[in-house]
């Protein structure tokens, strides 16, 4: 594709030629520029050749890479037609479009990434609903829940960050305002103009936003939120599959210098490639303020960051969905480390306090506590010698599976609409 080599120095060169062809036709369509110019530019741009090297001066040069664009553009077009080359644009106006176009493009790649995971979730969350694990609080030994729920909250934060996604999508609008963002020399005419631009490149047009990057916000914040929830899911899984729990397991790579060890790869893989998201993602949020009418270098940073922030959030979707893909679950494990019961205090202090009354029950509890350390007995055995009677100690996962089954339910409206 003519100026293919252009995008490997940074710049999407197709959205770019794309923002001056919807401009020029916009022109056309409205009485400004003639129709044979708006063909012979649209042309021009079709068939540039253009050296990514002049894109590299002159972004040392001018702060930009679109004179030399423009400049390019124009030797291909006949003179009595240059002038309505970028006509009532500036730099900014195709930097900011082109690259919303990129970002639109990236947030449907996150989406689908996401999704994917969700489903690997989805199926964990159905497939060990009913089995019961130790809790953790505090990274100690918590009360019951179960394996399922677990992953039913993963899946329920994994579907916030797509409506965060989808929000941030809806924002991504044509920039046109000339060079000082009022839309300059198009006058009374540039909101048809720039109404019709939207409408060719498929994005909306709400007025120039150069000072308002509001949008741009929105996108690193989805690039963080996606990090950090493939960060969060990373690291549960991560503890979980320790030797000393060992209640998840992927061994899918090897040590360099230990043969009996088995990384966790994809899972490495997946919380590296958040890191980096995050880190990217957070610069947006660190940068200058627009200074009065044009920013001089906070903008042009926009998107090195972004780019960079949603490819990494990209990374570590895909990265965790094959994490989540290779999981498998140790029963026995789950078994053992259920086995001293300790799960159990909770539902054990409530029937006590039943029983005997709030202050009566706290002292038992203790003494229940006391004496299935060191007679290293379950809870329950040691409960029932300590106060020489049965107490309730099923766990019913009714609740669980009903909260399980509302996330369920929401996902499968993300299945549909994906689907439709």
């Amino acid at each position: 594709m003519p100026g293919e080599s252009a995008s490997k120095v940074g710049w999407p060169l197709r959205h770019l030629l794309g923002f001056e062809v919807a401009l020029v036709r916009a022109l056309a369509e409205h009485g400004v520029a003639p129709q044979a110019g708006a063909d012979a530019i649209a042309r021009a741009c079709s068939e540039l050749e253009l050296d990514p090297r002049s894109l590299v001066d002159s972004q040392l040069h001018n702060a930009t890479p679109i004179p030399a664009l423009i400049d390019a553009i124009r030797q291909g077009v006949p003179a009595e037609h240059r002038r309505w080359v970028h006509y009532g644009a500036t730099s900014q106006d195709v930097i900011d479009t082109g690259y919303n176009l990129v970002f639109r493009d990236d947030l449907q790649r996150l989406r689908v990434a996401l999704l994917d995971a969700a489903e690997l979730m989805a199926r964990t969350a159905t497939t060990y609903r009913d089995l019961v694990v130790v809790g953790r609080t505090l990274l100690r030994r918590g009360s019951w829940t179960t394996l399922g729920f677990r992953f039913a909250c993963c899946l329920d934060m994994c579907l916030d960050v797509v409506d965060e996604l989808d929000i941030a999508v809806q924002s991504l609008g044509l920039q046109l305002g000339g060079s000082s963002g009022n839309l300059g020399v198009l006058g009374a005419i540039g909101v048809p103009v720039a109404t019709s631009m939207a409408a060719e490149l498929g994005i909306p047009w709400l007025g120039p936003w150069q000072v308002n990057r509001h949008q741009r916000y929105r996108v690193a914040f989805v690039g963080v939120l996606a990090a950090r929830l493939v960060d969060q899911v990373a690291i549960n899984l991560l503890l979980l599959s320790q030797e000393e729990l060992g209640e998840l397991t992927f061994g899918e790579g090897d040590s360099s210098s230990m043969p009996n060890k088995h990384n966790p790869a994809s899972v490495v893989n997946a919380r590296s490639a958040a890191r980096i998201a995050l880190s990217l993602g957070a610069g947006m949020f660190t940068a200058p303020p627009v200074e009065l009418e044009r920013s001089a270098g906070s903008w042009q940073a926009e998107p090195d960051l972004l780019t960079g922030a949603l490819g990494h959030a990209i990374a570590a979707a895909d990265a965790l969905g094959n994490s989540l893909s290779g999981l498998e679950v140790s029963r026995a494990s789950v078994a053992a480390n259920l086995s001293d019961e300790l799960y159990l205090s909770e539902t054990l202090k409530v029937a006590l306090e039943s029983r005997f009354g709030y202050d009566e029950a706290r002292a038992v509890m203790r003494q229940i506590l006391d004496y299935s350390r060191s007679k290293n007995l379950p809870l329950g055995s040691a409960a029932h010698a300590v106060v020489n009677s049965d107490l309730p100690t099923e766990i019913a996962t009714q609740s669980t599976g009903s909260l399980i089954d509302q996330t369920l339910v929401r996902f499968q409206r993300y299945r549909r609409i994906s689907n439709g």
